[in-house]
C-alpha cells in the first residue's frame, strides 16, 4: 500500500476540534493483547483494542521531535462465563424481537397488511 494524504479532524488539548493533513501509514503487525475483566456479578469477559488505522500528521511533532501519529481504533469484546441466571432464554429473546417486528410493522402500518395476508 502506497502512503495516502488525507485530512482528519484532531481534538487540540483545549478541546477544539480541528482539521490536520496527515499521511496513512500502512499497519504491518500489529500484536493487541487481550484484557480480562471479572465482575462482582461472575461475569467474565476479555476485551481489547483493535488498530485499524495510522496517520501521521504532516510537519507535527512532539518536545522530543519524534513524529506525531493518530491512530482509529475498534473494540472488540467476547463474552467467556456469564452466570445462566443472568443470560436472556431463547424464547424470551424471540418473544422480544415479535415484540419489535410488531412496533415496526405498526410504525409502518404493515401490521395491517400482514394481518391481511394470514386471514
Amino acid at each position: 500500500m502506497s502512503e495516502q494524504k488525507l485530512k482528519i479532524k484532531v481534538t487540540t488539548p483545549e478541546g477544539a476540534l480541528i482539521d490536520k493533513e496527515g499521511t496513512e501509514v500502512e499497519i504491518i503487525e500489529s500484536k493487541e493483547p487481550w484484557s480480562e475483566i471479572t465482575l462482582s456479578d461472575g461475569t467474565i469477559f476479555r476485551m481489547k483494542q483493535t488498530v485499524v488505522q495510522v496517520i501521521r500528521l504532516d510537519n507535527e511533532f512532539d518536545p522530543e521531535g519524534n513524529p506525531i501519529y493518530v491512530t482509529r481504533t475498534a473494540p472488540i469484546m467476547i463474552m467467556k462465563s456469564v452466570a445462566e441466571t443472568l443470560k436472556l432464554n431463547i424464547v424470551d429473546r424471540l418473544q422480544a424481537r415479535v415484540k419489535e417486528l410488531e412496533k415496526q410493522l405498526k410504525e409502518n402500518d404493515g401490521l395491517r397488511i400482514l394481518k391481511d395476508i394470514f386471514k
